[in-house]
């Protein structure tokens, strides 16, 4: 997924996919805390960071089955009973009226930070794909979809091969009436006053306090029903149609966003198209939903946000792999709003318009370079090696890796916020590598825990930063059964890193970190490890015996903070390995930090202001991360900064940013400018 945020560099990220009207999706996966992961879920510095919980909180209860109402074509008809489950949504069409004649909620006045422009004639009004000029910058052939230009937007005619499309309303659904678009109090119109930087002279007003544990959305079918709750099927790929692009803007920055299409395999496996996230009765039926889930909606203005059918991944909570996205046979697009925990409301008011299909193919990944010996040393294709305390590219020359820690995925299988645009905005912070933390329970397919479609996660994020010319650490995060930051990887780690290795072996710009922070164990089971636990070396010989020749790093004991104990006894035998140190504020300087880094390659995977978010929100220290990032520049040593993500409370740590389109924190601050140097 692909967006740009009009008169800046820095991409923005994206919006979700989703099934039409009547689909459902999970709760998101922001369970527990207000913002899950922090108090425990991102794990944390050693004793620091274990403050809370590190086993995300479990699901609510969904609702029971509601009465379902038959879909109506009509514009502005409230139909639908009162369902209590998001399987049978309150439905609605777009108009300039409400429900039942109810005063709109702010269908016509602008909200606080959104601006507008004098609405002109509407651009491309049906007939064959053509250009679309929005400002900064045009999009090529942009089949448009709606631009909001009437009361009652309709689809365009098409002269692709698989036939004219039109005549479809936008519709709206949610959990409960009161959190529906469509329901009196909220918005659910065209706002002719209001138009995106493409001039259309209207746009679709949205708004919702989103008072649900399930999802708020709206959408629009590709083509007319052929019959009540039957969906038509548009043939994307014979259009040459790639994916789907719209604007939108939003009051304030919206998370835990799903845009997601619909096809024949989630329709036709339904009755009256009605799901469930756990298939548990009385709606039995499990969502089929492929998308990009738990993004986020930008408020700095107009966003251009563009979703590929090829970065388009099953919903992670279904219990079945997904078998891809049948772009032959589409169905609807849709944006849902989840709420970020059951008991907190993520309501959204945003402007949508200029809603158009894509014909660019999706970016690909660079290959690997072919490089795989350098001066006498294997590498894998394009990759790195050691030498002394150094490390090297493929073109033989010293190579300081500086970057971002991005965790979620170790406590939701889609992770937080993670899209293409998410990528590229970390990239545009001068960043040359990401450090993804992961669970083996989401990857084994022996472990309880076990996702489907977690691989296809990982292996999208991973395709995303190499895309953007950044290298990846993949990080073994948390282990066990229930998976968690334990103190040492368990023996499930071996196949782990088995099969994650013969997955990337052949891309040497993919790093592998064995396991974050080993901490209370002896020094020889950190290394050779025993009957519970897996050992540095272990899981290292593991690797090469695949034949995979990627970088390895190893974190030393206390948390990584203790690296005295790799001297001389406990390094391990092999090559291609660097030494992680978490070096944060409220320990010591890393014990034997000098040493080491003078015999071996040093590479802070972690650092930061453990304490900052005990100084208050004013507070914001950034000594923390000035004093590390000299260490650093000091030893030679690469570093990744914990963590691109926000707090609920500003400077709270981990947080690096204010807000997702990368306003940084004053210590973000601190991190992006020595990233640029």
């Amino acid at each position: 997924m692909s967006q740009r945020n009009l008169g800046t560099r820095v991409a923005n990220l994206g919006i979700v996919i989703a099934w039409m009207a009547v689909g459902c999706s999970s709760p998101s996966s922001d369970k527990g805390n207000t913002v899950p992961g922090y108090n425990g879920s991102f794990g944390g510095p050693g004793q620091a960071g274990a403050s809370g919980s590190t086993t995300p909180g479990g699901n609510g209860t969904p609702g029971g089955n509601g009465t379902p109402g038959a879909t109506s074509s009509t514009p502005g008809a409230n139909v639908g009973g009162q369902p209590t489950s998001e399987g049978n949504p309150n439905v609605g069409g777009v108009s300039t009226q409400t429900p039942d004649g109810a005063t709109p909620g702010g269908t016509t006045a602008m909200t606080p930070g959104m601006t507008g422009t004098t609405p002109p004639p509407p651009v491309n009004v049906g007939g064959a794909p053509a250009d679309l000029n929005c400002g900064s910058f045009t999009i090529p052939a942009a089949d448009v979809i709606s631009d909001f230009s009437t009361a009652t937007p309709v689809m365009y005619a098409s002269t692709g091969p698989s036939g004219a499309r039109g005549g479809t309303s936008w519709l709206s659904y949610s959990a409960t009436p009161a959190s529906d678009p469509i329901s009196a109090g909220n918005a659910f119109a065209v706002d002719p006053a209001q138009s995106g930087p493409c001039n259309s002279g209207g746009s679709l007003h949205v708004s919702s306090p989103g008072n649900t544990g399930y999802g708020v959305g709206f959408g629009i079918n590709f083509k007319p029903d052929t019959a009540a709750g039957n969906r038509d099927l548009y043939n994307a790929a014979a259009d040459g149609v790639t994916g789907v692009g719209f604007f939108a803007q939003c009051k304030q920055e919206i998370e835990s966003v799903f845009m997601k299409f619909s096809d024949d395999a989630t329709e036709f496996e339904v009755d009256v198209p009605q799901c469930s996230f756990d298939g548990v009765a009385p709606l039995t039926r499990l969502c089929r939903q492929y998308g990009i889930k738990n993004a986020v909606l930008m408020s700095n203005g107009w966003t251009h946000y563009e979703i590929y059918f090829a970065d388009s991944l099953l919903d992670t909570d279904a219990t079945f792999a997904g078998t891809g996205l049948h772009s032959n046979a589409l169905t609807a697009f849709q944006v849902q709003i989840n709420s970020k925990a059951n008991s907190q409301p993520n309501g959204f008011d945003c402007l949508v318009d200029d809603v158009h299909f894509l014909r660019n193919p999706a970016p690909a990944t660079p290959p690997a370079g072919n490089v795989t010996t350098v001066a006498g040393h294997a590498i894998a294709p394009g990759g790195f090696y050691t030498e002394g305390n150094k490390i090297f590219d493929s073109a033989g020359n010293v190579h300081i890796f500086k970057g971002l820690a991005r965790p979620s995925m170790e406590f939701d299988p889609a992770g937080q916020g993670i899209t293409r645009d998410d990528v590229q905005r970390m990239w545009a912070t001068g960043a040359n590598v990401i450090r993804y933390s992961l669970s083996e329970g989401y990857w084994l397919s022996t472990h309880p825990q076990f996702n489907a479609n977690y691989q296809a996660y990982v292996d999208r994020n991973v395709q995303w930063a190499l895309q953007n010319d950044m290298a990846v650490i993949l990080d073994l995060h948390w282990s066990g059964n229930p998976a968690a930051q334990q103190q040492m990887a368990d023996r499930q780690a071996l196949t782990f890193w088995q099969q994650v290795a013969n997955k990337y072996k052949g891309d040497g710009r993919v790093i592998f970190e064995m396991y974050n922070e080993p901490h209370d164990i002896a020094n020889g089971v950190w290394r050779n490890g025993d009957g519970t636990y897996a050992g540095m070396q272990q899981m290292y010989d593991t690797i090469r015996a695949t034949g995979a020749n990627n970088l390895v790093l190893a974190g030393g004991l206390d948390f990584a903070n203790d690296l005295d104990s790799l001297l001389p006894a406990q390094q391990l035998t092999g090559v291609n390995i660097a030494y992680v140190t978490h070096p944060y504020r409220w320990k010591n300087p890393p014990s034997g930090y000098d040493a080491a880094a003078a015999t071996f390659p040093i590479f802070a995977t972690e650092f930061g202001d453990a304490a900052a978010g005990n100084d208050g929100a004013e507070g914001c220290g950034t000594a923390a991360y000035s004093n590390a990032i000299a260490d650093f520049t000091r030893l030679g040593a690469s570093w990744t900064s914990w963590a691109w993500v926000v707090a609920p409370e500003r400077c709270a740590f981990p947080a690096l940013l204010d807000k997702y389109d990368g306003t940084p924190t004053p210590p973000g601050a601190i991190v992006f400018a020595a990233l640029k140097n």
